[in-house]
């Protein structure tokens, strides 16, 4: 499969930013969201590890939970509005830490013709293509994880 060391470089990347900007945030400041703002670093956590956990099922291999666990981090997925909705945070970051492994062993053993067959939900992108998105999506959110760890009152400069 082309460019596979540059998409497990890619993950591990992205990976260790979440970690970074993770560093002492408590659950209750995972919660918190900017006014306007319907998001929080629990939610684009959250919704980071979802997509991980849909690229183990693209390459075929084990996942993270059942799907229902991450129902409230899809995408246009209601504000989260209580504690009792979300997966704690510490448990979002072991997900997280499993998912990275998981990946990168699933993409260095993806046969060659894995990246041209079309698995995913979009039937104009095939597997290499809708990884490619999966992983340009996530550093998306990665960045707002800087803003949400201000909210925080971390102001330091960890990247």
């Amino acid at each position: 499969m082309a460019n596979v060391k540059r998409l497990i470089s890619t993950l591990a990347r992205n990976h260790w930013i979440i970690m970074r900007h993770a560093e002492g945030i408590t659950h209750e400041e995972s919660l918190l969201c900017p006014p306007n703002y319907d998001n929080s670093f629990n939610w684009a956590l959250g919704h980071v590890v979802a997509s991980r956990d849909g690229m183990l099922r693209l390459l075929n291999a084990q996942p993270l939970a059942g799907e229902e666990e991450f129902a409230v981090y899809h995408r246009a997925s209601e504000p989260l509005d209580s504690d009792s909705q979300v997966i704690p945070f510490q448990r979002l970051l072991e997900l997280a830490e499993i998912a990275q492994p998981r990946l990168s062993q699933a993409l260095a053993e993806a046969p060659p013709e894995w990246q041209e067959a079309v698995d995913g939900p979009d039937p104009k992108q095939n597997n290499g293509r809708w990884l490619d998105f999966l992983i340009w999506h996530e550093t998306f959110h990665l960045g707002q994880l800087e803003i949400f760890r201000r909210l925080a009152g971390k102001m330091d400069k960890l990247i």
